[in-house]
């Protein structure tokens, strides 16, 4: 596992896209995908959540990106640790749009005192943080992502995301090696992603 902890300058500039997921696979793997958070997804954004004790400073509002897949008892413990903030979640696909509204959403009679949550696009520099548990290695353009993430952020805004790094499946495989099991086999389209990496990505003043 990596911890690390970057400064959210700009949206990336680069004209090269990094090594990614093929778009034609992320695509059918984000309709194929279930409507439900993975146990290893809901573990990860448990770890990652208990990292949010490091930063003192609560944020007014936050958003949720893709919290179905990406943990919805995850999304719980950060709304526990946040109970006073305004809650943004963003969901790019309709059908699980559905399920957070389902899942995640406010019972009429505490409507009737206004909802803290909404569900949708994050107005620009409308959160003090981002958090996105396990989905920006399935991201077919992980620059254009970030993009968005930025700029939802306000100014020293922070990120919290969980993703996989360069080398979780070269383990994976010698792990089975050695334990003399069979190879590993994934539903997942990604092959050379791995191990877990948490970052925290603040967006100074520009």
């Amino acid at each position: 596992m990596r911890i690390a902890s970057i400064y959210f300058a700009a949206p990336p500039m680069a004209s090269e896209r990094p090594p990614t997921i093929a778009p034609a696979a992320a695509a059918r793997w984000e309709r194929a995908a279930p409507a439900h958070s993975p146990w290893l997804h809901e573990e990860v954004g448990r770890r990652m959540e208990e990292r949010l004790q490091w930063i003192k400073r609560a944020p007014a509002a936050w958003a949720d990106w893709a919290p179905v897949r990406g943990g919805l008892d995850a999304h719980g413990l950060v709304t526990r640790r946040y109970p006073q903030a305004r809650v943004h979640v963003v969901e790019p696909l309709p059908a699980h749009a559905a399920v957070a509204g389902e899942r995640l959403g406010t019972p009429w009679w505490k409507r009737l005192a206004g909802s803290k949550l909404e569900i949708g696009p994050v107005p620009a520099g409308g959160v003090q943080m981002l958090w996105s548990n396990m989905q920006l290695h399935m991201s077919a353009d992980p620059q254009s992502l970030m993009k968005q993430w930025h700029e939802a952020l306000a100014v020293d805004g922070f990120l919290m995301f969980s993703c996989l790094g360069p080398d979780t499946l070269r383990e994976l495989r010698a792990a089975y090696n050695a334990a003399g099991w069979p190879p590993p086999r994934t539903n997942s389209p990604t092959c050379t992603t791995g191990a877990t990496c948490w970052c925290t990505a603040v967006s100074p003043s520009p």
